[in-house]
């Protein structure tokens, strides 16, 4: 088992910066999942961990050991693929036990290995088959199988569920949380997609440009983000941005939108607003919904008349289309019934779900 420490860490190729000095600890047995846009830097970061990419400043620690210039034979860390990366003329025992083979380990125990990994991954059915003869899903457990079968202080995912349909990724999911819980293992997992970062992490480190913008556990960057970036990457819809002007009605901090309707300014950030100042109101979709539908009870609402352009039926719920001062907006709508476009309902807002960023900086005034 073993931490990971992460110290001003950089990557540059030639005169290109790509990794801007990333400072991180991760927590022996911890799971945590690097996740952001393509080209943010996240598999580059990986691949520096695996020893697959030199480092170009700064220093890696893989336990106590500086790990900067290690081969990676030499770091004790598996690492998955998103192509899995099987050989195709071997059976998936084969597949399993080759790098032990490699490695001089005794027939006996690679049997043992092999066998502990297919008791854990539900492959004991399947290892006399070859890869061709399996699925996307059976095929990426024998890509973790042969990773645990080397019992590494640290395992490495790069994007291992991208080749998945949804079903498959779902199931994968599960059993990437149940093998963590499992074997216990430090686990750094990359991917874009956030729900697969929200649903996996014990924390998640959210990337942009070559830079981290936050840590922090999935309630932590879903409740409390610190910009504007990670409160409309984490979140599916995403959070609605509207452009305000902070205005003052007989002493009471109003926000006033683009066509020139108030709103009251949410209360734990009251004392922070400067009259005049340009900043940005955020709300979630689930926060912002039609009347006759729940919101949290307790906090003040705002109420909204807006306009329906559209609405997908999900089932459970719809979400609804709509605009508010000039801007496009989404809406949970919980218990859905038939909406039609250009329908005009009545909306309540949760304010003390609200968000501020200040208008410059982009960064939330309550963090």
């Amino acid at each position: 088992m073993a931490q990971v420490i992460l110290k001003n860490l950089r990557k540059s190729y030639e005169n290109t910066k790509v990794i801007h000095g990333l400072d991180l600890e991760i927590k022996d047995k911890e799971f945590v999942v690097f996740v952001g846009p393509s080209g943010c830097g996240k598999s580059t970061t990986l691949r520096m961990i695996a020893g697959l990419e030199t480092i170009s400043g700064g220093e890696l620690f893989i336990g106590d050991k500086l790990v900067n210039d290690m081969p990676p034979r030499q770091r004790n860390i598996s690492m998955v693929f998103q192509d899995y990366a099987l050989y195709p003329h071997m059976t998936v025992a084969k597949n399993l036990g080759f790098s032990l083979k490699i490695a001089g380990i005794p027939q006996a125990e690679i049997e043992q290995r092999v066998a502990d990994a297919a008791g854990i991954l539900g492959l004991e059915p399947y290892l006399k088959r070859k890869p061709g003869q399996l699925s996307g899903g059976q095929r990426q457990r024998v890509a973790m199988g042969r990773a645990i079968v080397r019992h590494p202080d640290v395992y490495l995912f790069d994007e291992p569920l991208s080749n998945l349909d949804a079903k498959l990724r779902t199931q994968m999911r599960i059993e990437i949380k149940k093998l963590h819980q499992r074997v216990g293992n430090t686990i750094v997992y990359v991917t874009h997609d956030q729900v697969e970062a929200m649903t996996l992490a014990d924390r998640i480190v959210i990337m942009r440009d070559g830079i981290i913008e936050q840590v922090g556990s999935p309630r932590e960057v879903f409740e409390k983000p610190n910009n504007t970036f990670v409160a409309t990457f984490i979140g599916s819809p995403p959070m609605n941005l509207l452009d305000a002007r902070v205005t003052s009605k007989n002493g009471d901090p109003r926000l006033m939108l683009a066509d020139g309707r108030e709103v009251h300014a949410p209360a734990p950030i009251r004392n922070k607003l400067e009259a005049g100042k340009a900043v940005k109101l955020g709300i979630r979709p689930e926060d912002i919904s039609p009347e006759g539908n729940a919101l949290p009870t307790g906090g003040q609402t705002e109420r909204l008349e807006l306009p329906v352009m559209l609405s997908e039926d999900l089932g459970s719920e719809a979400t609804l289309f709509t605009e508010l001062a000039g801007t496009p907006i989404q809406s949970i709508m919980y218990n859905p019934r038939t909406v039609h476009a250009g329908e005009t309902l009545n909306f309540n807002m949760a304010l003390d779900k609200c968000h501020v960023f200040d208008g410059d900086t982009l960064k939330n005034l309550a963090a």
